[in-house]
Formats: C-alpha cells, structure tokens, sequence
C-alpha cells in the first residue's frame, strides 16, 4: 500500500507541473516595437516568443547604433508572432574566423566601388612627406560591415617620377571607406630607412623601420605624436601592461594628411556600407 500511494503522489504531483507549464506556455504576452515612436503592439502566446533584446514590427524599425566591439547583431525572423527580434551575440574562436572572412570579401567587394583617383591621391598623401624613392608597408585596421575587425596590409611607395605604386589597393580603399563612414580604424605606417639596425644570423641586414600613426574617427585622421606611437607599441592591447618595443623601430610623429582636399568622397559623410535599413 505504501508504494502504491508513493505511485499515486507521485503522479499527481507530474500532473500538476504539467498542468502549471502549459498554463504557462498559454499565457500571453504583449511584445512592444522598440523603434522610437512606434508603440506598435501584439498579443501573443509566451511560447510564441524566443527571447531577444529587442523586437520590431518591420525590418527597418531594428536598432539605429551598431553592436558593441566584438559582437554582432542576430535577427531572428518571426521573434514574437509577427514581429521581428534582434540580438547582440558574442562570437567564439571559429565564428569569428569565419565572419572575418566574410567582412574582408564584403571590404574587398565595396572597394571595388572606390575609384583609383581617390586611393592614389590618399596613398600620395600618406607617403609623400617621406620623399619619393623610399619603402613603406602600410597596414590598415577597422570594423567591417558586421562590426568584426579587419585588418589588411600593402606595400605602398611613390618612385622618382611620382607616381603611386600599391601593392594591394584595398588597403587604401578600407582607408578611404572608414574616412567615409563613423566607424574608427588605425593606419600605421612603417617606412624602410638606408639604416641598419641589425644583421641575422647568416648576415642579411635589417633596416631600421619608422612606424607613424594615425587615428580615423569622425571622418577625420589624427595623428599621432611619437610619444603616442611609442605607448602603443609598448603596451599589450588585451592586459594593458608594459611590453619591450619592437627590435630595430622608431616611433616617429605623424604628419597631417590633408585629407579634406583630398578627392575622396567626403562631403555626403555617408557610410558605404550601411544600407540603412534593418537591425
């Protein structure tokens, strides 16, 4: 008798759980359009909504600011009955190499949109206070079109005659799309010297390297002072703390590019790469 009324409590108490969760997933809720102004609302089954950080009635009423760094937006079609969700995610190890190579092809595809004129003159102008005749890598860093960051390098260099030699224009064309759009990126240059800082071990000789920054933002370059470029070479990115300055560099102050006169495109101050629509 006694286990046949554990059997039964038991059961019972299966019962009533089932009973409270599916009262549960029946109970409506009302999901609210978070778009500015909008106040457009529904009524649904709470099991009709997957969770997000924010809902909205059509595909353009998503949020107007970007992810934070290191994160990118998810829509999620149908969130909440008829309405749309988004969320921000963190990305692990092999999605964000995945991503990555999304966004170099995406950077890669709209620079093909950026006529030479305006790379040439901007490489110009990056290199030329340097003198014609000298070796510069010039490496380029910014988010992309999810947010992820991109970075891409080029051999770049003006000859004797003057003219622009670039390796790989798209490095200069992710230059000019982030002086077009809001979104921040670095350009460092490294300028190869007739100086030798040190030979390796079989004798090859290594030139002292010139590294000069700037920082885009607000569709602007600014530049850094040596002191500047000698604290972020110095200083590791992700725990902040004092680390010995590259072998054979010299972090020198970076000259102002005059980039307003420059043919790039900049007087709309739009973003090539936003569409202006969704999440």
């Amino acid at each position: 008798m006694s286990l046949l009324w554990v059997m039964l409590a038991l059961r019972r108490a299966l019962l009533r759980e089932w009973a409270m969760g599916r009262t549960k997933k029946d109970e409506r809720v009302v999901v609210v359009c978070g778009h500015p102004g909008c106040g457009k609302s529904q009524t649904v089954r709470r099991s009709r909504v997957t969770k997000c950080d924010g809902y909205m009635c059509k595909r353009d009423h998503g949020p107007g600011d970007r992810p934070p760094p290191g994160m990118v937006r998810e829509v999620v079609w149908q969130a909440a009955g008829g309405f749309d969700g988004w969320r921000d995610i963190v990305l692990d190890a092999v999605q964000r190499a995945a991503f990555a190579r999304a966004e170099r092809l995406a950077l890669f595809a709209l620079a093909q949109g950026i006529p030479r004129a305006e790379t040439d003159a901007l490489a110009s102008a990056l290199v030329a206070p340097a003198g014609r005749g000298r070796r510069h890598l010039l490496t380029v860093t910014g988010a992309g079109v999810e947010g992820v960051g991109v970075e891409v390098s080029t051999g770049i260099g003006l000859t004797e005659d003057g003219r622009v030699e670039i390796e790989d224009v798209h490095a200069v064309a992710l230059t000019v799309l982030l002086l077009r759009s809001k979104r921040e990126g670095g350009a460092v240059l490294r300028t190869f010297t007739d100086e030798t800082a040190y030979f390796t071990p079989k004798g090859t000789p290594v030139p002292v390297k010139e590294l000069r920054g700037w920082f885009l933002a607000d569709h602007m370059m600014h530049p850094l002072s040596s002191d500047e470029m000698r604290e972020a070479l110095t200083t590791d990115v992700e725990s902040g703390t004092s680390i010995l300055l590259e072998r054979g560099v010299r972090p020198e102050a970076a000259w102002r590019v005059p980039w307003r006169s420059l043919p790039l495109g900049l007087d709309s101050g739009t973003d090539p790469t936003d569409s202006g629509k969704g999440a």
